[in-house]
C-alpha cells in the first residue's frame, strides 16, 4: 500500500525554540484565528511529501541513517530573524546549507528505490500564511521574542495518516495526523537552550491534537487598541532566552495540544 511521507526538521522538545514557538502559536490562534500553518507542528521542510510503499520507506530510513553516519558537512541550522512575504506569509529565516545539501543527496539516493523525494531548500519555518498585512504584523510581533542564533533540531520522518484542513481545525481542533517513522538528533546539534537528547527515536507513533474551541477576534491596527495578546503578558516578565515566566506555566497545558 502506498502512502505519503514527509522529511521535516522539528525544534527539539523541550528546547527554548520549541517552548516559545509553541506559546507564540497559541496566542496567534487565541488572537487572530487559525490558518494552514496550523495544520504541521513548527517545523523546517526537508523534502516535499513523497509517496512510497511501506518497504520502500524503510528503505529511504535506511538511506538516511547512513547519511547521517558518513555526513562530513556542518548540519547547523541558524536562525535569523522573521520576516513578512507579499503573498501574506510570515517565516522564520534560517540559513542551513548543510542540510540542504543533505536532502540533495538523500533525494539522490532514494532515486534507485523508486522514490522520488523532492528536496527543499531548507530556508525557512513557516509561522502564517494567507495574512493580511495587519494580522502579519501582529504574528510578527508576537513572534518578537523567538530565540535566534544555533537552534537544537531534530530530523524528523513521517508518514501522513489523516489530512484535515482550517475549518475542521478552527471547529474543531483537528489538525493533520502523522506517524512518526524516526525522530533523529542532528549530530552536534545542541543549539540555544537545547538540551542533549537522551535518546534517538527510531519507531512508529501516531500523533493528533484536538483543541476545544474558544472565541477569537480578529487584530486591527488601525483600531488604535494594544495588540490583545498584551494581556497574557500582565502578570508575567517578557519573554526571553533563559527566562522562563509564570505564562510558560500557565499555557503548557494549551500548547500541548497544539502540537501533533
Amino acid at each position: 500500500m502506498v502512502s505519503e511521507y514527509l522529511c521535516t526538521l522539528e525544534p527539539r522538545e523541550g528546547s527554548q525554540l520549541a517552548r516559545t514557538l509553541a506559546m507564540c502559536r497559541a496566542r496567534c490562534r487565541t488572537h487572530l484565528d487559525v490558518d494552514e500553518t496550523m495544520l504541521y507542528p513548527p517545523h523546517i521542510s526537508v523534502t516535499g511529501f513523497f509517496s512510497a510503499t511501506e518497504e520502500q520507506a524503510s528503505g529511504v530510513l535506511a538511506v538516511i541513517q547512513k547519511l547521517l553516519a558518513d555526513w562530513t558537512h556542518s548540519l547547523n541550522v541558524d536562525v535569523q530573524r522573521v520576516v513578512s512575504t507579499d503573498t501574506g506569509h510570515v517565516l522564520l529565516d534560517v540559513v542551513a546549507p548543510g542540510i540542504a545539501a543533505f536532502a540533495t543527496a538523500l533525494a539522490d539516493q532514494a532515486r534507485p528505490l523508486g522514490v522520488h523525494a523532492r528536496p527543499k531548500a531548507v530556508r525557512h519555518l513557516s509561522l502564517a500564511s494567507r495574512r493580511v498585512r495587519q494580522e502579519q504584523a501582529a504574528i510578527a510581533d508576537i513572534h518578537a521574542d523567538v530565540p535566534l542564533g544555533s537552534g537544537a533540531f531534530d530530523l524528523v520522518v513521517s508518514q501522513l495518516m489523516r489530512r484535515s484542513d482550517v475549518e475542521s481545525l478552527r471547529v474543531a481542533g483537528q489538525v493533520h495526523i502523522f506517524r512518526k517513522l524516526a525522530q533523529l538528533p542532528l549530530p552536534g546539534s545542541s543549539g540555544v537552550g537545547g538540551a542533549a537528547p537522551s535518546r534517538m527515536f527510531l519507531g512508529f507513533e501516531a500523533q493528533d491534537a484536538v483543541t476545544p474551541v474558544r472565541k477569537r477576534r480578529a487584530y486591527h491596527t488601525e483600531t488604535g487598541e494594544a495588540p490583545p495578546w498584551q494581556g497574557d503578558l500582565a502578570d508575567t516578565t517578557p519573554l526571553k532566552v533563559g527566562d522562563p515566566s509564570t505564562l510558560q506555566a500557565k499555557e503548557s497545558a494549551k500548547v500541548q495540544r497544539l502540537q501533533f
